[in-house]
């Protein structure tokens, strides 16, 4: 019945003299996300703009609406000639992107912004001749609304591309307007669906295509593109033509502006940061945009499929990142969300949760009560009830404090050290560098796979025994992709929240020459390692 009611509301939307065809093949083939690795992440920096997009070799992927954990579109990329353009170059400035791709006979640029006052992605678009010919220039587009792509409508109103699911509605329009315009169903005549006038009205995996106005000479070497989200197609689209009015130029320079805002309130770049710096720069400004508007403090792990979720374990690197770069307000968001009863918190809540002088003692004491019955000690929890002792003494609570001191004593005795946990016994102040249990895995330690966040972790080690870690800063900033990206590993999920708050906390630790996150009162109780 939803599907029936939802048709009829597009008939209602549709022109009158409409004489478009009904697309065939419905529902196409099962819809998929596109690949992890991701040369770019954006949004405003204002709370008002509820979408966030990625950028992969292809062009614009993944944008999510109406909050970070829901994908809405799996792409948008461009025809030239009939020929997908799938390569191009990624710069990026103060998460700005700008897009390049070239051939002997055509250059294509495309700039991603989203308008801090809408739900808008805003693409300007410039295509230059370089053989003297006229070119013909298509958008494709692939709308996965609401995090599920198998159920979508799509059609013409006007110049307007739009789709709609039971959830949300996009709309893609530009100036100057798109010409021809067809909706269809994927994997079912996507070679000729600029040959019909299609509406898709069936739900399905919704494609849509459209004959822009570039030809690359003359007057015709221009285009914004507007892609716009609401709850109902005529939101979308009232969203995405106010964007367009606002035009390219001020929306732009107002979304450089607000990151450039917030960067100003962060800490400089530490001198010891200064050899990694676009990689830094950008790692500060990624962190925030992890966060979802409404739901503040929820930062997802990665803007990638099973990756953008919100995670006890990324939440705590994340917030120790920000603390290190100068948002401590961001960090208090994401200790709330960490102790809030909807997630399962953990030793490294606790942690946190003292660094930041945490005054929920109830919350703080649910969590503390629950790890006390473990059968088992880790590093997380041996360093987390060391933390949660020193909350509950602030509160009066000695007899609960000796009570977490002794069972985090008596793990802390008894932990064995393995190659999974060796770093982070010593990060966490449970074990010394130089004990001969850590000394004896690190000898044997094999190589694995490449991890960002392994990496920072063995550059906090070095600097707790004493030596330099500007080896390991240097192979973070290193391994950053053309749009300063860090994943998960190599390959993998990428922007990793975790990866970039590790290259922050590192530059940082080096900075003041031990782990800016090393819990003091651990260190203190167990390796005399505090500052």
């Amino acid at each position: 019945m939803r599907y029936l009611a939802l048709v009829c509301a597009v008939l209602m939307l549709a022109p009158v003299a409409s004489a478009r065809e009904r697309a065939p093949g419905a529902p196409g083939d099962k819809a998929t996300w596109a690949q992890a690795e991701k040369l770019g992440f954006g949004t405003s920096a204002t709370r008002a703009s509820r979408v966030w997009f990625t950028l992969r070799e292809t062009g614009l992927t993944e944008v999510f609406y109406p909050d970070v954990t829901h994908p809405s579109a799996r792409e948008l990329t461009f025809m030239v000639d009939g020929r997908r353009v799938t390569t191009g170059t990624v710069a990026n400035d103060a998460l700005t992107y700008t897009h390049t791709t070239e051939t002997d006979a055509w250059r294509l640029i495309r700039t991603y912004v989203s308008d801090p006052e809408r739900a808008t992605v805003l693409v300007k678009v410039r295509f230059e001749s370089r053989d003297g010919a006229d070119h013909d220039v298509e958008v494709a587009f692939d709308p996965q609304l609401y995090g599920d792509g198998d159920d979508d409508v799509g059609w013409t109103r006007g110049h307007a591309l739009l789709a709609h699911d039971a959830h949300i509605a996009s709309a893609l329009v530009a100036r100057p307007s798109l010409t021809r315009t067809s909706s269809g169903y994927k994997g079912r005549e996507e070679g000729t669906l600029l040959e019909h006038t299609y509406d898709a009205l069936r739900p399905g995996n919704v494609v849509q295509q459209a004959h822009t106005r570039l030809t690359g000479r003359g007057d015709d070497r221009d285009l914004v593109l507007a892609l716009g989200f609401g709850t109902r197609g005529s939101e979308a689209l009232g969203a995405a033509q106010a964007s367009l009015n606002a035009g390219w130029d001020g929306v732009a320079a107002a979304y450089r502006q607000g990151w450039l805002d917030y960067r100003n309130t962060l800490f400089p770049i530490p001198a010891a940061g200064l050899p990694v710096q676009a990689a830094y720069e950008t790692s500060v400004l990624l962190l925030k945009a992890f966060e979802d508007k409404d739901d503040q403090g929820a930062f997802i792990a990665s803007p990638s499929a099973e990756h953008d979720v919100v995670r006890a374990r990324d939440l705590y690197h994340v917030a120790t990142g920000l603390i290190a770069a100068g948002d401590k307000a961001a960090a208090n968001r994401a200790l709330d969300q960490l102790l809030d009863g909807r997630m399962a918190g953990d030793g490294l809540t606790l942690v946190l949760a003292q660094q930041l002088a945490s005054t929920d003692w109830t919350r703080v004491r649910r969590i503390a009560d629950s790890l006390v019955g473990a059968k088992s000690g880790s590093a997380e929890r041996i360093a987390g009830l060391i933390c949660a002792a020193d909350l509950a003494r602030r509160k009066g609570a000695v007899a609960r404090a000796r009570k977490y001191e002794r069972v985090a004593d008596a793990w802390q005795r008894s932990v064995a050290v393995t190659e999974d946990n060796v770093l982070e016994l010593v990060r966490l102040g449970v074990k010394r560098a130089d004990d001969p249990a850590v000394l004896s895995v690190l000898r044997t330690n094999r190589k694995g796979q490449f991890q960002p966040a392994r990496v920072g972790a063995r550059g906090e080690y070095e600097l707790l025994a004493g030596r330099p870690a500007t080896t390991q800063l240097g192979t973070l900033g290193s391994a950053v992709n053309d749009g300063n990206m860090l994943g998960e590993r190599n390959p993998g999920a990428t922007p990793f929240a975790w990866s970039h708050a590790q290259l922050v906390r590192l530059a940082w630790s080096i900075e003041t020459r031990t782990p800016v996150e090393l819990p003091a009162v651990v260190a203190a109780r167990y390796t005399s390692a505090a500052s």
